[in-house]
């Protein structure tokens, strides 16, 4: 290979002694190898399977080659292994047992293993970021006492930050950008007393800044990252090679020691914060304390640019807004402010949800001509505001825009049975929202916290009790209306859910049919339904008793009527047998007596037009006739004329059978 003839006592005819190759270091008393360090030698391919063999290894450095595919499980299950460096390659598969482990840059997803906290108690560092892993966060990271180093940043995370954050004392290094992160900054924060790196820009967190972040002594240390926005490939790159060249390679260099930058907080930067004189090194280096019409440079907005004022990165130079527009939040980024408009917000929602595409019923949406009180779906009040927004089954394909929040009198939105992805906007928590129904739909990641405790939304709050499955039922979860009716009940759990939120149905499997029925029990009253159940199969019983008894008795009234006092019916076979048995369809049709004529009995039908009329039996009693022999039918007998008869009225008759 062309990275082994480089690299001393690589070659399978050398007579250099393995432990004395380069990259390798052995155990001195028996010689088994202990370390494998060979990064950036442009090795290509897979590991081999047979690096597991070496049981005594402990430290495995194969960072920045060309490694693909899975990492065999017998390196991974290798005893002794505590350091693992495999970043800057193309692999997938499981985790090796550790204290440090470095797969950044790789190509891992879906969620972190839940166990991975309690599989590896002794790790130390845990870096994993510019992979794909999304889903939550594993509760078990958060008591991996020893962690000092964790950077998930650029994954996919959609999660709020628990407060569990704050058990991780040893902590040093917290780089978290770059993900879905929602909710507040955890209120524990502050118990990372060694934390000098907080990186939570580019995420949705919401909230205030807190105040008591000033009391973390050690994050006065400017160890800063920055972002390349206009190169292909976007990897961190060291602060100080991007101060030296920002303007050259149009770098943007993001403040990462502490910076708000993509999320939704709201308020002002705590005085307590402005005091600390946060990055004041980057901006003595890099510009002027006031350019033209930015505000002056201050302690405040060297964190976070305040709210109604544009940055291209959240942070001075902040220049005010104008014109009716603003910026809802501290430290917003965009270089622009956006409209309050209630047609551009409504516009937006339009744009965003693929509106030309919307189903027949919404001609007027996006129509510049056309005030948005006439827009279908549209309600508003007396002042001509939006109170109401209902489209539902429209057909709507994209992400809710986090516009609608400004929306200052909206009452009801109703945006269920669409095909709306992505996360709920946090800043549905500012309208005075009475109704909310975002159910069944393809959104994901959990319900942004400060929105579970808006009081009033679907009758949230009664009693100052919230729940959020009020709002929306979570992941993994489903309820009939898609969010429950009260806070005291609950959605019930179901596997495959797993992905989305406000599903009305379960959509699930064989083997998992019997938990989602065990949780159904815990959600419904069985002792109602069963009752309910009892009473009515009572009723349809009693009910089929008493129609069975009507037609026994009207049956035996006419058998007795037509059998007079021989007390047979006259329909039975030569053998005893039921002579329905022996009918078919035609046989019933004709089931008739031709009209009387001279005492000529036949079996001819009426000729059309001939009156047919049924005569009641008579109580008289009549002719009974005899069953008949060789298995004919009797089942068209004429009888004489009873003494009440009315001779005008006795052309034919119907023989009904007794029903057993």
């Amino acid at each position: 290979k062309a990275w082994a003839s480089k690299r001393f006592g690589w070659r399978l005819d050398s007579d250099v002694e393995v432990c004395n190759w380069e990259g390798i270091q052995c155990d001195p008393l028996d010689s088994s190898i202990t370390a494998l360090e060979i990064p950036r030698v442009g090795i290509e391919g897979t590991i081999p399977e047979r690096l597991g063999e070496f049981w005594n290894l402990r430290i495995l450095n194969l960072s920045a080659n060309r490694f693909q595919k899975e990492l065999p499980r017998a390196v991974a299950k290798l005893p002794r292994l505590l350091e693992v460096n495999l970043g800057d390659n193309q692999l997938t598969g499981a985790f090796p047992n550790l204290e440090r482990l470095d797969l950044r840059n790789n190509r891992f997803e879906s969620p972190l293993p839940p166990t991975l906290g309690n599989d590896f108690p002794m790790l130390q560092s845990l870096v994993l970021s510019n992979n794909r892993f999304g889903g939550r966060f594993p509760e078990s990271i958060f008591r991996l006492s020893l962690l000092r180093v964790l950077d998930l940043s650029y994954n996919q995370l959609a999660d709020t930050l628990p407060e569990s954050t704050g058990a991780l004392r040893n902590l040093e290094s917290l780089v978290l950008n770059d993900n879905h992160l929602l909710g507040p900054i955890p209120h524990s924060l502050p118990n990372l007393r060694q934390l000098s790196q907080l990186y939570l820009q580019h995420n949705d967190l919401s909230g205030t800044i807190l105040n008591s972040i000033s009391e973390l002594d050690h994050l006065t240390e400017l160890f800063l990252q920055g972002r390349l926005l206009h190169r292909k490939n976007k990897k961190p790159v060291s602060i100080v090679f991007c101060l030296l060249y920002r303007h050259i390679l149009t770098l943007t260099c993001s403040l990462l020691f502490f910076s708000t930058q993509g999320n939704k907080l709201s308020g002002t930067v705590p005085m307590e914060l402005c005091s600390r004189e946060f990055n004041r090194v980057y901006f003595e280096t890099s510009m002027p304390a006031a350019v033209g019409d930015y505000l002056p440079r201050d302690g405040c907005n060297s964190v976070a640019c305040p709210a109604d004022t544009m940055s291209n990165e959240g942070i001075f130079p902040c220049t005010p807004c104008t014109g009716g527009r603003y910026t809802p939040y501290v430290g917003s980024v965009g270089g622009h402010c956006v409209s309050v408009h209630e047609k551009g917000i409504l516009d937006t929602l339009y744009d965003d949800t693929a509106g030309h595409h919307w189903n027949d019923g919404a001609a007027r949406w996006g129509n510049p001509n056309v005030p948005v009180c006439l827009y279908e779906g549209v309600d508003c009040n007396d002042s001509g505001h939006v109170v109401n927004i209902t489209l539902r089954g429209m057909g709507l394909k994209g992400t809710i825009p986090g516009k609608l929040g400004r929306l200052e009198h909206l009452r009801r939105l109703i945006l269920s049975d669409n095909q709306l992805y992505g996360l709920v906007p946090s800043d549905l928590r500012y309208p005075p929202l009475e109704e909310l129904d975002l159910t069944g739909n393809q959104l994901q990641g959990p319900l942004p916290p400060l929105l579970c405790t808006m009081s009033g939304v679907n009758g949230n709050g009664v009693n100052g009790e919230f729940s959020c499955d009020m709002i929306v039922c979570p992941e993994g979860t489903f309820h009939w209306g898609g969010h429950t009716p009260t806070y005291q009940s609950s959605c019930i759990p179901c596997p495959g859910n797993k992905d989305l939120l406000g599903q009305t149905t379960c959509h699930v499997g064989a083997t998992d049919l019997v938990s989602t029925v065990g949780a159904m029990s815990n959600e419904v009253n069985w002792s109602i339904v069963f009752g309910s159940l009892f009473g009515f199969g009572f009723m349809i019983v009693i009910a089929i008793f008493y129609v069975k008894r009507r037609v026994e008795q009207q049956v035996d009234g006419s058998s007795r009527s037509h059998g007079g006092g021989g007390g047979g019916d006259g329909l039975y076979n030569a053998n005893g047998s039921d002579a329905f048995s022996a009918m078919d369809q035609e046989e019933l049709t004709l089931m008739t007596y031709h009209r009387h004529s001279g005492g000529h009995t036949g079996l001819a039908p009426p000729e059309a037009g001939d009156p047919i009329q049924i005569l009641p039996p008579s109580s008289g009693g009549g002719d009974v006739v005899a069953p008949p022999t060789g298995g004919e039918s009797a089942i068209r007998q004429r009888r004489s004329p009873g003494p009440d008869d009315d001779p005008e009225t006795q052309d034919l008759w119907l023989d009904v059978p007794k029903i057993a």
